[in-house]
């Protein structure tokens, strides 16, 4: 809510003395906040560049957004019940007060922050983006689910993980030199832009998506997951080789990775099939019935393309000038592209 005055905001909470959700958004008049009434349980703050600091929170509150703020350098004392607390845009801010118990989630972005307090025990989330002076993190609570960094350029290495993480995110972290063993619970793994990793770890049997990009460093995957449901591997050069895929694999994408030249056995679940810049992939030897969608493009070295499986729906090719003809199209085609394949006639 937009407010063209202190006065004004002011107002407002005296003719509301009972809010329960207060929003200050886009009111670069506002720059300081009256007392906030003792009901409140939701506080947002939000591009208001001419606010200082924010005043005690009632005991009430169980969330706290503060957006694009940049003359707040620090915030009060944390009420006891607080469950959710995300601060984006706030570069002066270089400290945060103690974290209660209560919290479950914690998000930051663009901080000047040098150091995390303890984490609190019942914490879930923790993502934090561009965060560039904070150099490390304190250890992880055993609550913890979902980890996500994304352009943190100097944190070296991570904690031990705990057992309850079950969604990691490294993004765009280029100091980041390794993982840490991978807890058993985890489901999801995101590694992208990464450069100084330059091995994995070996994945737990319950991952079951695994997109690994822009981490030249990395020369060989580990035996992938028994549940693994999704693999995408994109600009990875030092890559030659993909290792066995599990029999319950439904997406397969690899892009940008030249040094790889043969697929492994494709398995009966497979139904999204991508290869996108891999020039020294040679062919494909069969493609399972169980394909629905298939998109190749610029693979000069493919020559052939094998049977088309009984219920494919979807088929791009996409400058392979190596392929000269289509084998015979299902009845199940949908769609179907052929673009820059010269020896292609349809």
């Amino acid at each position: 809510m937009y407010f063209r005055s202190n006065k004004a905001l002011a107002a407002y909470l005296r003719m509301n003395p009972c809010a329960n959700s207060l929003v200050v958004e886009h009111s670069p008049a506002i720059t300081r906040l009256p007392l906030l009434p003792e009901s409140l349980a939701s506080l947002t703050i939000a591009h208001c560049p001419n606010i200082t600091s924010l005043p005690p929170l009632p005991n009430s509150l169980r969330e706290l957004f503060v957006f694009n703020c940049p003359e707040i350098t620090s915030l009060p004392l944390m009420p006891s019940l607080l469950t959710a607390l995300s601060v984006y845009d706030c570069p002066f801010m270089t400290k945060l007060p103690e974290l209660p118990a209560s919290l479950i989630d914690l998000n930051l972005r663009s901080l000047g922050i040098r150091n995390l307090p303890q984490l609190p025990p019942a914490l879930e989330l923790l993502l934090l983006q561009r965060c560039s002076d904070l150099k490390s993190l304190p250890p992880l609570p055993n609550s913890l689910i979902k980890l996500w960094l994304s352009v943190n350029s100097s944190i070296v290495t991570l904690p031990p993980l705990p057992e309850s993480i079950k969604q990691i995110w490294i993004t765009q972290c280029p100091t980041i030199a390794s993982l840490p063993l991978l807890p058993n619970a985890l489901n999801e793994l995101i590694i992208r832009d990464c450069p100084a990793i330059n091995s994995l770890v070996q994945f737990s049997g319950n991952v079951t998506k695994i997109e690994i990009s822009d981490c030249p460093g990395i020369e060989e995957i580990p035996p992938l997951p028994v549940a693994l449901a999704s693999l995408q591997i994109t600009c990875c050069v030092g890559i030659n080789d993909v290792p066995d895929l599990p029999e319950v694999l439904k997406r397969l994408c690899i892009e940008y990775s030249p040094g790889i030249t043969r697929l492994p056995r494709l398995p009966n679940s497979l139904t999204d099939l991508e290869i996108k810049h891999c020039e020294g992939l040679t062919g494909i030897e069969r493609l399972p019935d169980s394909l629905t969608c298939l998109k190749i493009r610029s693979c000069p070295g493919i020559t052939a393309i094998p049977r088309l499986p009984r219920f494919l729906e979807l088929l791009m090719l996409e400058n392979c000038p190596s392929i000269k003809n289509l084998p015979d199209l299902p009845s199940s085609i949908k769609f179907l592209s052929v673009k820059e394949c010269p020896g292609i006639e349809l």
